[in-house]
């Protein structure tokens, strides 16, 4: 009986806890949606003073569009699937206000995966069975622009194609927000980022748009900007590491218009029959001292798939990961010649997908950043594997 009086206990506990645990003010939104100008019918919430949306209005919305997506639910994994590029099934829920369905709801418990990355760090609701989440949330995660038009309170979302959009949400430092500017380049292909700041520096974050041509673009695409959310985002320590130091900087410079710290980051790619290669490099100067390197990536051009360095040694070489690790050990000696400028001790501990690989000239080849395998005064290194 004492038993079962604690698990009773235990059990109220428990709900007593989740109950209080979700205290937020949820309502019906007055907020209107807007996607490349045409007005949408959908179901919102306000959420302690957030808009959400119903991801599957938002699909049915974005259907068609250079940033459509698939919406599906894995119940062996609990997990809402989206599929950057991949046609909207509708199931007969979208685009209609119902009623008031605000008392039913929870922090979801679902898993978000995007193509086959899982994402962290979402706060998503169910509300009536379906999952809402913040506008900008998913523009930042499937790379469409969302503003906000005041005047007509009006959440206004711009394509790819449509228009170069609002780009991230501001970045705040000392209680300070800073606008990120954004804009498609037609010419290069590029979607650009930059810091909108008084302080004496100048940050980029740039990404190629992979054209249409290849068959995983809008995969890929996604991918990408989500590699610009991430930059931009308040967890990003050496972003925010920048700013402090530029700040410092200001307070001391008499002349705080100069540029004298800047985090650029220039993206190139190249494109071939089975295989998507984008670089995007960073170059850090600090007030005299420079930093630079590369985030590099191969995509598989058929299914947006990020490729790692085993993905090129397959079962006809049947390599082991260690084997794979050794053959850019051994590129690497022979990049050094018995110089002894280049150390081999950290590499050693890599695996396949912690190398930074991409194609040049139709070659397989290795980027190492300043000071990842040699001095600082030696530079970068970068190795050429094999021919693919």
């Amino acid at each position: 009986m004492k038993r079962l009086i604690a698990a009773a206990l235990s059990a109220a506990l428990v709900l007593g806890t989740a109950q209080a645990a979700f205290a937020a003010d949820v309502r019906l939104s007055t907020q209107n949606l807007a996607v490349d100008g045409t007005a949408v019918n959908c179901e919102k919430y306000n959420i302690d003073g957030n808009n959400y949306f119903k991801l599957r209005d938002v699909a049915a919305a974005l259907d068609g569009t250079e940033n459509g997506f698939s919406v599906d639910y894995d119940s062996v994994s609990k997990s809402v699937v989206i599929v950057p590029g991949e046609k909207y099934v509708s199931d007969g829920s979208e685009n209609a206000a119902g009623g008031d369905k605000s008392s039913t709801a929870r922090i979801s418990s679902q898993k978000i995966v995007i193509g086959d990355e899982t994402i962290s760090g979402l706060k998503v609701y169910n509300i009536g069975g379906n999952n809402y989440f913040k506008l900008r949330e998913l523009g930042d995660l499937l790379g469409f622009a969302v503003s906000y038009d005041e005047a007509t309170r009006t959440a206004v979302v711009k394509t790819v194609g449509s228009s170069s959009g609002s780009g991230p949400a501001p970045i705040v430092f000392n209680n300070t927000p800073y606008d990120i500017v954004s804009g498609y380049d037609a010419a290069t292909e590029t979607f650009m980022t930059t810091l909108d700041t008084s302080l004496p520096l100048m940050v980029t974050y740039n990404v190629p748009y992979v054209k249409s041509s290849v068959p995983a673009y809008k995969v890929i695409n996604s991918y990408l900007a989500r590699k610009v959310r991430d930059f931009w985002s308040a967890d990003n320590e050496q972003l925010q590491d920048v700013l402090e130091w530029a700040s410092i900087y200001q307070e001391e410079s008499e002349d705080s218009k100069i540029y004298n710290y800047e985090f650029l980051h220039p993206c190139s790619i190249e494109y071939y029959k089975d295989y998507v290669s984008v670089v995007v490099q960073y170059d850090w100067w600090m007030g005299g001292v420079n930093d630079y390197g590369a985030d590099c990536m191969i995509f598989d051009a058929k299914t947006g798939k990020q490729l790692t360095l085993r993905d090129f040694y397959g079962p006809d070489e049947a390599l082991s990961d260690r084997d794979v690790v050794k053959k850019v050990i051994e590129a690497l000696k022979v990049e050094d010649n018995g110089t002894g400028n280049i150390t081999f001790d950290y590499v050693k501990e890599y695996k396949p997908e912690d190398f930074d690989i991409f194609i040049d000239d139709g070659a397989l080849c290795v980027w190492f950043d300043k000071y990842e395998v040699s001095y600082g005064a030696y530079g970068e290194v970068v190795l050429k594997l094999k021919d693919l």
